[in-house]
Parts: C-alpha cells; sequence; structure tokens
C-alpha cells in the first residue's frame, strides 16, 4: 500500500496514523482535520507526513480512507468524498454506531458503496484529542468490522489485513448485531458513569473512595463522540436501560424490605457474572455470535 488518509485527527486517528508508521503499513500517511490547530500539532509532531485542509486533495491518489470523526460527522464526510472516489479506494471508518453510518453510506456512496468496510476499534478511553495520541492504542484489542452482504471481497480483506498488522483482533458482524451488543457493553456503562457523575454532590464529597474513582473514569469521556452515539443507536440503548431499571428496581425492594436472602442473591448472581465477563469468556462468546 502506497498511501493512506486518516480524516479526522483525534485521539483514534492520531493514534492510527503513529501506528500506522511504527508498522511500515504504507509509504506516506496523510491526515485531513476541519481544526487547523489539528493539523499544525499533526505536522509539528510528524504524527503525519502530509497535512490537508482541502478534502478532494486529502483524498486523491490514496489506497485506503480511514473517516476517524464521531458518527455525524462521518456521514458528512462521506457525503462530501463520495463524488470523489475512484474504483480501486477501499474507505473504512471508527465510528462507534454501526447501522446508521452504514445504511447512510449506502444511500451516498451508491455504487462505490461495495468499496466501503465499516468498522469501530473497542478502545474505551475517556482521554480524547490528538494530544492523547498513543502509538500503541490498539494493540491486542478488538476491532468490528461489519461488512455488508455486497461488500467486496478485496476490500474487506484489505481493511482485515490492516487492522491484524497493526496487532489488533478482528471480528466480524452485521452492523445491527454490533449496535445490539455495544449498547449493553459499552453504551450503557458510559450512561451509568455520566448519571452517577450527575448524582453526586460535589460539595459534600471530602474523600474519594477507589470504588467512585474507578465508576466514574469513563464520565470525562467526549461528549460530542457521545452525543451522536446516543442519537445514532437509541432503540438499543433504550432496551439496556430498560433492562438496567428493572434490575434497579429489584435491588431497591429487596433493600427496602430488608430481605436479606434477596439482597446476598442479588449479589452473588452479579459476582458470578462479572467473573465470567472480566475472564473474557462471555465477551469472546458475544462478539462470536
Amino acid at each position: 500500500m502506497k498511501k493512506i488518509v486518516i480524516i479526522g485527527l483525534g485521539l483514534i486517528g492520531s493514534s492510527l496514523a503513529l501506528s500506522i508508521k511504527k508498522h511500515k503499513l504504507c509509504k506516506t500517511v496523510s491526515g485531513y482535520d476541519v481544526n487547523c490547530t489539528n493539523l499544525k500539532w499533526a505536522s509539528t509532531c510528524r504524527i503525519v507526513d502530509e497535512n490537508y485542509s482541502a478534502i478532494e486533495l486529502a483524498i486523491s491518489n490514496v489506497d485506503l480512507i480511514v473517516i476517524a470523526t464521531p458518527v455525524n460527522a462521518c456521514i458528512k464526510v462521506l457525503s462530501q468524498i463520495a463524488p470523489l472516489l475512484n474504483k480501486h479506494q477501499v474507505i473504512t471508518d471508527t465510528g462507534s454506531t454501526k447501522f446508521k453510518i452504514t445504511t447512510m453510506a449506502e444511500k451516498l456512496l451508491k455504487e462505490k458503496f461495495k468499496q466501503f468496510v465499516p468498522g469501530h476499534p473497542l478502545i474505551g478511553l475517556e482521554r480524547s484529542g490528538i494530544k492523547a495520541a498513543v502509538e500503541d492504542l490498539f494493540f491486542g484489542q478488538h476491532v468490528i468490522l461489519t461488512p455488508a452482504k455486497d461488500t467486496d471481497s478485496k476490500a474487506l480483506q484489505t481493511v482485515t489485513t490492516f487492522w491484524e498488522k497493526l496487532h489488533s483482533i478482528v471480528d466480524v458482524m452485521t452492523p445491527a448485531q454490533h449496535d445490539k451488543i455495544i449498547a449493553f457493553t459499552s453504551h450503557l456503562p458510559h450512561i451509568l458513569s455520566f448519571v452517577l457523575a450527575n448524582t453526586q454532590n460535589t460539595k459534600e464529597i471530602m474523600i474519594s473512595p477507589r470504588s467512585l474513582t474507578d465508576l466514574l473514569r469513563i464520565a470525562k469521556s467526549n461528549p460530542r463522540i457521545w452525543h451522536d452515539i446516543f442519537l445514532t443507536n437509541t432503540k438499543n440503548i433504550l432496551h439496556s436501560i430498560d433492562k438496567f431499571e428493572k434490575n434497579l428496581q429489584k435491588i431497591k425492594k429487596a433493600i427496602e424490605s430488608k430481605n436479606s436472602s434477596a439482597i446476598l442473591s442479588f449479589i452473588k448472581s452479579a459476582n458470578k457474572k462479572s467473573f465470567h465477563i472480566l475472564s473474557g469468556k462471555d465477551v469472546q462468546n458475544t462478539l462470536k455470535q
């Protein structure tokens, strides 16, 4: 591969650029961003070899286009590049929801839709921005690809190989499967962290136990990214909230009635499930479904 362009030089995009350069996946890594400060930083710190402020120049003569922006911005980028693509270019993205992006990509890219391979690296960092870039961010991490039925097999292989050369673990599923699973495993935990943070009275907290700081870590996540996630995976997220509320009511009633056996049973069930999840068994099985 001669040239790869990263569209969007935030945490994911700039980390990708660094990782691509480290593993020598191509001769030239270029970057595009609407933020001039990001472009200057990327150039100064040699995160990319070339940077562009014009998207038509950024995607010219590149082999692989990686859109590393929030979901709604990704859709906007797809609309901008659609008439500029040639039939040999492969496009992928890093968006956190896949059904909306895939649906819009099919409408926008038309006959070039087969060149698009939707993707989502499961990173889960609360940090954001180009200054937080880490070259080994994707090492050993899962990346979910959600190709459509008519996705070109060579394009899928190109993107699969791309991630594998960055030492990521590639899983393949449908966009609908992805959004349903991630609603429970990523989107709901973030909502709980946001709610917990907003429940605290900061004037009364003199000491922050580790139990609180562990749960609040992801409440520091990028608001714009999560705004787009909530509005593009709404049905699945609301379903996950409903299930959580039922369990919350269950433990609330047990505490109110001082039902010792019910409280112990609830916690023991959580212990068992946590063990399986943290051991990786349930995660692996879920991703294989």
